[in-house]
């Protein structure tokens, strides 16, 4: 985690992807998303020992370490991509929303248009046709939100989102009009204790919470109808406009070498986060007391 001035934790710095497969992770990524790979980058045996204590990972599971980066964003986070020396399970087994952990990794920017249009070329596939939201603010002015969820490798969901009328985007962008990775979203049986994790352990600031009910078949998501979903958003106490950045439930068996959007147990295939950085990124805790009845 990124050091914070009082000794909490800072904003997003990092998130985790665990694959067997590097090219499927530079496609989407690297080519549709713009970031620059760097790699394989060294790690040190310390290190590495450190690191399978702490992610409970089993001690014969090696791998490649490569980092993907936004170039010319300051402090921007960093995608860590851990390519496993072994085939290992998915964290989960569909991009279906309504399964507890890790979710989606946002990212926002000012050509979600032309970005999804690009992600489809490429073959990533999306739960849904982009989706165009009407958005008004309390003083009367309106705007278009576009916003798609696109099927990443290993089952982990890109969220694109763009924000119309001259709206800033929620993180920096570079030249092209890309941003992120600027937060993601996690799946929890309990918004109460997560919430209160994120706030009483790290010392991050709920700065939003509702009850909502999804857009159904027709949203990003694409989940049923009437589906209906609370949500938390915990931002860092000194970061600025917040995106959002979720740690996952982690509710897997410790050892378990799988895949996907992994928090604290890596070797599984698929994303994770730690909390570093320094600006926006804050954190997005959906409770599914109805998605997973989806």
């Amino acid at each position: 985690m990124a050091a914070h001035p009082a000794g909490r934790a800072g904003p997003l710095a990092t998130l985790t992807i665990a694959t067997h497969a590097l090219a499927p992770q530079r496609l989407f990524l690297e080519t549709g998303h713009g970031l620059r790979c760097q790699g394989p980058v060294t790690v040190d045996a310390a290190t590495r020992r450190a690191r399978t204590a702490l992610w409970q990972a089993p001690e014969d599971v090696g791998y490649l370490e490569y980092h993907f980066v936004r170039a010319g964003i300051k402090d921007a986070a960093c995608i860590r991509v851990l390519v496993l020396d072994r085939h290992s399970e998915p964290w989960r087994g569909s991009w279906e929303p309504a399964i507890y952990g890790p979710y989606t990794i946002g990212f926002p920017n000012i050509v979600q248009e032309s970005l999804d249009a690009r992600l489809r070329l490429l073959g990533s596939g999306a739960r849904n046709p982009l989706e165009r939201t009407l958005f008004r603010h309390p003083d009367g002015r309106s705007w278009e939100i576009l916003e798609s969820l696109a099927t990443a490798p290993d089952y982990v969901a890109a969220v694109g989102i763009a924000r119309g009328a001259g709206n800033p985007p929620i993180s920096p962008v570079d030249a092209q009009g890309y941003g992120g990775p600027a937060y993601s979203m996690c799946i929890v049986e309990d918004t109460d204790r997560m919430a209160g994790f994120m706030r009483d352990a790290l010392g991050f600031e709920i700065r939003n919470r509702r009850r909502q009910t999804s857009a159904g078949r027709q949203g990003a998501m694409n989940t049923p109808d009437g589906t209906q979903f609370e949500i938390a958003q915990a931002c860092p106490p000194y970061g600025a406009h917040g995106s959002r950045t979720a740690p996952g439930s982690g509710r897997g068996r410790a050892g378990n070498s799988r895949a996907g959007t992994a928090c604290g147990s890596a070797p599984r295939r698929g994303a994770a986060c730690q909390l570093p950085g320094p600006w926006r990124h804050c954190v997005r805790i959906v409770s599914a007391s109805t998605l997973n009845k989806c």
